[in-house]
């Protein structure tokens, strides 16, 4: 059946709505990742563009720069190689999406940075 191969394609774009709902952003990546698989026509592009569009969700070139909190705690986390959940929690903005902190987990992760439950040797 064909149309069973477009499944992960649908998925994947409606897994881009998801986060642009979540965020009320996606990265221009992120479309392109969507997007991948059948081949996409420039019209239904500016389809997807559009849709995001009606749906409030803006289209980024990149993501937002985090705050400064943040900041803070990678500099201590590529000096130590690691950051605990306490000071995580504590950088983060209150009332994040699940989404939103498996971003940043996956930004640290990038950076070689571990999270860990306590700081070694407690």
């Amino acid at each position: 059946m064909a149309s069973a191969s477009f499944g992960p394609w649908v998925e994947r774009i409606a897994g881009l709505i998801g986060t642009g709902r979540d965020r009320g952003w996606v990265t221009r990546a992120e479309i392109g990742a969507a997007l991948e698989g059948p081949a996409s026509s420039p019209a239904f592009i500016k389809e997807v563009l559009a849709a995001l569009a009606d749906l409030g969700i803006a289209v980024r070139g990149r993501p937002p720069p985090p705050d400064q909190a943040f900041t803070r705690l990678v500099r201590l986390g590529r000096a130590r190689g690691y950051i605990t959940v306490d000071e995580l929690n504590a950088a983060l903005p209150p009332g994040l999406s699940a989404e939103a902190i498996e971003l940043h987990l996956a930004r640290l992760s990038d950076l070689g940075i571990e999270v860990v439950e306590r700081e070694p040797g407690d």
